[in-house]
């Protein structure tokens, strides 16, 4: 799979070829790789709800936004009350959120890499294989 003896744990590493193919199988049609690589995207109304676009991911974006509403409600070092959070303390929420995300994943015997990607062209819609070659993974 993703193994690389030689490579630090900070380093990055490029998207292998057989885990595109575990994600996406063989052959995927645009429509659909656009449905679920969409970003997180916050609504202008409510600055802690995650908007939906292109009809997915639907079972993604419930579970993030389910620990978003968990670290938001229940948070124990917040002062204020989480509907006053600025965007920058909305965003933080957000990165605790997937972090318990991730670590419900982990386990002593099994390791979580970090996919790194970076669209500088951020409206800009990308094919299968331009997403795929701009993505890294932290180990």
């Amino acid at each position: 799979m993703v193994t690389n003896s030689n490579v630090s744990s900070n380093e990055m590493i490029k998207f292998p070829n057989e885990l595109i193919k575990i994600v996406w199988g063989n052959d995927i049609e645009q429509s659909i790789f656009e449905r679920w690589s969409q970003p997180f995207e916050f609504s202008i109304d409510e600055r802690s709800a995650l908007i939906q676009y292109e009809g997915g991911p639907c079972s993604v974006l419930t579970t993030v936004q389910a620990h978003l509403l968990n670290e938001l409600i229940f948070c124990q070092r917040c002062k204020n009350d989480w509907r006053q959070s600025s965007s920058d303390e909305i965003d933080l929420h957000f990165l605790n959120a997937l972090v318990s995300i991730l670590h419900l994943l982990s386990s002593t015997n099994k390791k979580i890499y970090l996919a790194y990607f970076n669209n500088d062209k951020q409206n800009k819609i990308l094919t299968i294989n331009q997403f795929h070659e701009q993505i890294y993974f932290l180990l």
